[in-house]
């Protein structure tokens, strides 16, 4: 008896990736995460395909995560294809590694190293903001009180910046006295902040006068210009004097050439009024005049 047959062939999974490694991550800063770097998973054979385990393992493995469509248990049919996204989390400074492992139910394994440098987070920095840099005070009476400008200290930073100390050279210094200032120095300025510091300019003599502002953190100072005239005017700061103008009458040394004009004008209307008056005394004595000449009931003309 003659025996027949054919022989077929047992399906068989070809699982392949699309890159073997090394995968090299952009240098990233320590807390951030790099772009993501995708590996693909392929089938290529007639059979199922199981991914057994997908994990990270060698050096470094916390500072590296794995996403995508590929994952332990996930099966693909053939001709399928699933995505290893794999993205670089640093959590140290420095050069850091891992091992990206991958096995089949078939048996296949493939290991891909994953490469990336990490970058120390920038520490904290305060930065003071000196507003204005510079400023002229202007003319003040020599020995007087003095002007008072504000300057605007501001913290522009991320993190609280310490104030030791402000000097002066010239003719200027912290006006202490003054409201809503600045408080007593060594000031903390917390990131964001900003307060007014107020600079009293108080010449002790006449004459152009300069100096500077130095505010004095650690390892860090900041400066302003300042400039001003001190004058032999007695006069107290800020007053002024009206020289005319607007309708303004001119005073100067207590005599005001308006005074004549209006003493002027006064006489005038006094002259004017002292006529008029005179005039109408003359009408009203005609009228009773020419009204004791007329006859009983003739009536008395119109005196124009």
């Amino acid at each position: 008896m003659a025996v027949t047959g054919s022989g077929t062939t047992s399906p068989v999974a070809r699982p392949a990736l699309s890159s073997g490694g090394p995968v090299a991550f952009a240098d990233t800063q320590v807390g951030q995460q790099s772009p993501v770097q995708r590996n693909t998973l392929s089938n290529s054979g007639t059979g199922a395909l199981k991914i057994a385990s997908l994990v990270l393992g060698g050096s470094n493995p916390a500072d590296f995560a794995l996403a995508g469509t590929c994952a332990a248990d996930t099966t693909l049919s053939p001709g399928a294809s699933c995505a290893i996204d794999a993205a670089f989390k640093p959590t140290a400074a420095g050069a850091r590694n891992a091992d990206m492992l991958l096995v089949t139910d078939g048996g296949a394994q493939f290991t891909v190293r994953l490469n990336g440098n990490a970058s120390a987070v920038p520490a904290p920095m305060p930065t003071l903001s000196l507003t204005p840099q510079a400023f002229d005070f202007g003319s003040t009476a020599a020995g007087g009180a003095g002007l008072v400008k504000r300057f605007t200290l501001s913290n522009t930073g991320s993190a609280a910046l310490v104030l030791n100390s402000v000097s002066f050279s010239g003719p200027f210094a912290v006006a202490s006295s003054e409201a809503n200032a600045c408080a007593a120095f060594p000031l903390t300025l917390q990131a964001g902040a900003s307060c007014e510091l107020p600079v009293r300019f108080a010449p002790p003599a006449a004459g152009s006068a300069s100096g500077t502002a130095t505010l004095q953190a650690s390892g860090a100072s900041w400066q302003a210009a300042l400039s001003g005239q001190g004058s032999t005017d007695a006069r107290p700061a800020g007053a002024t004097q009206n020289h005319g103008g607007g309708g303004c009458s001119s005073i100067n040394g207590g005599n005001d050439p308006m005074l004549a004009v209006l003493a002027v004008l006064a006489a005038a209307v006094l002259l004017w009024r002292r006529r008029q008056a005179r005039v109408l005394a003359a009408a009203a004595f005609m009228v009773a005049g020419q009204a004791m000449a007329l006859e009983p009931g003739q009536a008395a003309p119109a005196f124009r």
